[in-house]
């Protein structure tokens, strides 16, 4: 505390000794941000001496050393930058914003103790802002974090077009906003309150800076960890967000220091978000504000394709919705009913003789792999949903072949006969028809491919499955689980290897054979509804995700026969065949090493690819 007030005594003193100079002073930054302190130093208003509004200048300078922040000071005590018209000060200010990239003004001043307030931000009734609602919402939450009384436009609402605020937001066309601190808060007599207040404008500059000034695209909320556990990747938020963010949808959620995780649990009636226990220690622990970025998914009516254009490592798209996809690498298709997504190769749909717009094409099997057609788990969100949408007979049908979770409040299917399955996805069907859609600019994107030399020899085959856990404590299993049928439609056998992939990352894994008694098991962990949903999935352990970048379950991957691993499962077999090969040339008459050497070289590469047809006709 004694080196804090040391260096606030330092910066006022410095401040003394420029006094008296015309021109502004200003401290160079590294971010968006500015703050002014007009009052920094004793001024003239209407030929009247006013007293300097002490320590806002060492205030916006300690804010500076923590953030990079601009500062821009008034020197002239002749003056009143924040009530004369025109003047030096504020035409260096918009010099300022322009050479320096300045997106965001901080309009810095002190109060009397008078007032009831510990803060007063003053936006003119959002004009001031250019009615973003977004800076006074991470201002006020803050605010509030820091335990301060805070006003807003009660008594210095900046509203005269000769203050800072108005004049940068009026003349130099970015939002500003006049902040009063009550001599209380900035009084070294007071140090914690003092120091209170310097957090709060620190935390304040890097909330701003993590939104990247893109003020539409963020919302702000108060984070606090859930009494209830939540998974590491999962967040609940409050109800109002489902105007910009649909069900299970992944979201970015920023923290004051710019880290961003979660995703998108559920909807609730609470305000503010809430994360797990040590997601908040993680992010939250030093402020307790967060920006939830709003969504960057857009939705598409799903229609069936012909059979001519099925491709399941590809989405087919309308032309106006290709035309804004087809610069990604990969484009994420997500239903927002189940929460199952998949990365697929975007592509023009040219078979749309329709003319449908925001429209996509899925093959049965990639409605498959969303669970288009029959939701296994309901959560409270959903339900309400399906409460409104569904007539009183059919949500009555469809809830009674559901079991309700104690701890989570989500709704699990039951066991369903065959009539019992096709009334449900009657009913369900017709509210499923959309899917959301968000392309992933990356590079890494596009996934290394195996040798094309192998892939001839041996011949590849790709399926795509979603990955489900494996049991409850699915950390004991090395490698992954398939079902028969899928083993054999890779052309493998119980214990090879298989290579995963999701985006730009990839694993070798040892495949295990799904057996009776682990399909029950698998079912009842995963909600599965039949033997025909265990055929779509795919079962990872929670260390194999994480390498893979899949920090849940429901996230659909692809899998190829590991070729170098089956070229050293046949080893033995080509070895043979070569040694065999030798022998033969080497037995004929008249032969030279010469000529053996150039039979050998041509009758190699056929020797082998027939010891490996065995490994082609698995496919």
């Amino acid at each position: 505390m004694d080196d804090f007030l040391q260096r606030l005594a330092t910066s006022e003193t410095t401040l003394r000794s420029a006094m008296g100079r015309t021109e502004p002073g200003h401290i160079c930054g590294t971010c968006g941000v500015l703050i002014s302190v007009p009052h920094a130093v004793p001024h003239t208003r209407e030929g009247r001496e006013k007293k300097a509004e002490i320590n806002t200048f060492a205030i916006a300078y300690e804010v500076h050393e923590a953030t990079g922040c601009h500062v821009m000071y008034n020197t002239d005590p002749t003056c009143d930058p924040n009530y004369d018209a025109g003047g030096t000060y504020k035409e260096r200010l918009r010099s300022l914003i322009e050479e320096e990239s300045i997106s965001f003004v901080i309009d810095l001043h002190g109060a009397s103790m008078d007032h009831g307030f510990d803060l007063e931000l003053g936006t003119n009734n959002g004009a001031n802002l250019l009615h973003n609602s977004l800076p006074a919402d991470i201002l006020r939450l803050l605010a509030d974090a820091a335990g301060f009384k805070t006003d807003i436009d009660q008594h210095f609402k900046a509203g005269n077009p000769n203050t800072i605020a108005a004049y940068t937001a009026n003349v130099a066309g970015i939002p500003a906003v006049q902040i009063e601190v009550n001599r209380h808060n900035r009084d070294t007599a007071n140090p914690s309150r003092l120091q209170s207040t310097v957090k709060f404008l620190t935390h304040a500059v890097r909330l701003l800076c993590a939104s990247g000034f893109e003020w539409d695209s963020y919302l702000a909320y108060t984070a606090t960890a859930s009494s209830i556990t939540l998974p590491h990747n999962r967040l609940e938020l409050p109800a109002e967000a489902a105007a910009y963010l649909s069900l299970h949808e992944i979201t970015g959620v920023v923290s004051v220091d710019g880290k961003e995780d979660c995703y998108v649990k559920d909807f609730t009636a609470d305000a503010g978000i809430k994360v797990g226990k040590r997601v908040f220690d993680r992010l939250f622990s030093e402020c307790p504000v967060a920006l939830v970025r709003k969504s960057c998914y857009q939705r598409a009516k799903v229609y069936k394709p012909r059979v001519e254009a099925i491709d399941n490592s590809c989405v087919s798209m309308s032309a106006e919705l290709y035309e804004q996809m087809k610069d990604y690498h990969t484009v994420e298709v997500f239903n927002p009913l189940s929460g199952i997504r998949a990365c697929l190769t975007p592509r023009l749909y040219t078979h749309n003789i329709n003319g449908r717009k925001q429209a996509v094409w899925l093959s049965f099997m990639q409605r498959r792999l969303l669970n288009m057609e029959l939701p296994h788990v309901v959560s409270p969100a959903l339900d309400a949903q399906l409460r409104e949408k569904l007539t009183a007979d059919d949500y009555a049908y469809f809830a009674a072949h559901f079991h309700r979770s104690a701890s989570t409040g989500d709704m699990h299917i039951n066991r369903l006969n065959e009539q019992e399955h096709r009334r449900m996805k009657q009913i369900f069907m017709p509210l499923a028809d959309t899917v959301s859609i968000r392309g992933i600019d990356t590079d890494s994107s596009q996934p290394k491919h195996q040798s094309a030399l192998l892939e001839r020899y041996i011949g590849n085959t790709t399926i795509y499955l979603r990955t489900v856990r494996c049991s409850e404590n699915d950390e004991i299993l090395d490698g992954i689980m398939l079902s028969k049928t899928n083993i054999k439609r890779l052309g493998l056998s119980d214990g090879d290897k298989v290579y995963v992939r999701h985006l730009g990352r990839a694993a070798y894994l040892r495949i295990h054979e799904l057996d009776k008694d682990t399909y029950g098991q698998v079912m009842r962990l995963n909600n599965l509804d039949s033997i025909e949903d265990v055929e779509m999935v795919v079962c990872i352990p929670a260390r194999y995700r994480f390498a893979l970048g899949i920090r849940d379950i429901n996230v659909c991957v692809s899998l190829q026969r590991d070729l170098v691993y089956l070229v050293r499962k046949n080893i033995t077999e080509q070895m043979m065949a070569l040694i065999g090969t030798v022998i033969a040339i080497a037995s004929m008459p008249g032969i030279t090493t010469l000529s053996g050497c150039v039979a050998f070289l041509l009758l190699a590469p056929l020797v082998l690819y027939s010891i490996l047809s065995k490994e082609r006709e698995k496919i």
